[in-house]
């Protein structure tokens, strides 16, 4: 029962692109970027899921649409990639000073204290 609605939707998925709801879901997914910057990671992961989503449905459509789209979609999917590489290397970098500022107060509260000599931290 399961696999007969699953195997269903899936055809019937792929028909429902037919029309111009695709170009719907294009438009809201491309109008994003100009805010791409302001996204999550995780609205940056579902934009780049949408855009290859959408170009299996634009590579069936005819070769001027085919074309124009495709170019378009794949813009904006570059794009949403880029940030979100910006934003993963920006938090590694952020951690990276965070964890050294913390080592940093640890040593001082140990210095401190005389827990630690200073001719053992050179």
């Amino acid at each position: 029962m399961i696999l007969t609605v699953y195997l269903l939707l899936s055809f019937s998925l792929p028909n429902a692109y037919c029309n111009e709801s695709w170009r719907t879901e294009f438009e809201e997914t491309c109008a994003k970027a100009p805010d791409a910057m302001a996204l999550s990671c995780d609205e940056l992961q579902a934009l780049i899921g949408r855009c290859d989503r959408l170009q299996r449905v634009i590579e069936q459509r005819d070769e001027t649409v085919r074309k124009v789209y495709l170019k378009r979609l794949q813009m904006c999917k570059n794009l949403y990639i880029y940030v979100l590489e910006v934003k993963k290397s920006e938090t590694a970098e952020m951690t990276r000073q965070r964890v050294e500022v913390e080592m940093k107060n640890r040593i001082s509260i140990i210095q401190l204290f005389g827990l630690l000599p200073l001719a053992n931290l050179f």
